[in-house]
């Protein structure tokens, strides 16, 4: 199912693509994101990452390809998915900021995990794109901030 959604945002391009590509900062404030370990194998970039649903975790393996600062592209056929594209891309616009396009592409293996996705509302991009408007509005926007209103992954 491939799905893309944009939005802009008042901030620069290093900040969004600093933030896109901070994968494992994930788990702080994405929905179901549990966590991510990097690993770095010659020039090839591979992100150990962890999601669940209550009790259920499931693990996969993900290559990332860096291009500073446009684009952080995930790739992924390992643990519960099938095929597992996720595509950032991050360009100017006008003088207000920069936006943030969000292209995925996904098929999971077993049907009973992608009717929970669908169920969950992750069919669409919206629920996660809206976790990093948040996350973004946190670090950039809100200078006076105190870290107990930093967004949660409501895990």
């Amino acid at each position: 199912m491939k799905l893309s959604k944009r939005i802009v945002l008042p901030y620069s391009q290093d900040q969004l693509y600093a933030l896109v590509s901070d994968v494992e900062r994930y788990a702080e404030f994405v929905p179901r994101w549990m966590g991510a370990k990097i690993r770095r194998e010659g020039s090839n970039t591979y992100a150990e990452q962890i999601f669940g649903f209550g009790l259920l975790r499931y693990r996969f393996v993900s290559r990332i390809t860096l291009s500073p600062p446009q684009s952080v592209h995930v790739s992924s056929n390992d643990g519960p998915f099938h095929r597992l594209e996720l595509q950032w891309d991050v360009q100017p616009h006008d003088n207000n900021g920069c936006s943030l396009l969000l292209t995925t592409d996904f098929q999971l293996r077993s049907g009973v995990l992608q009717r929970m996705f669908d169920g969950l509302g992750f069919q669409d991009a919206e629920w996660l794109l809206d976790a990093f408007e948040k996350r973004a509005h946190w670090l950039y926007r809100d200078r006076d901030r105190d870290t107990k209103d930093q967004p949660s992954n409501d895990n």
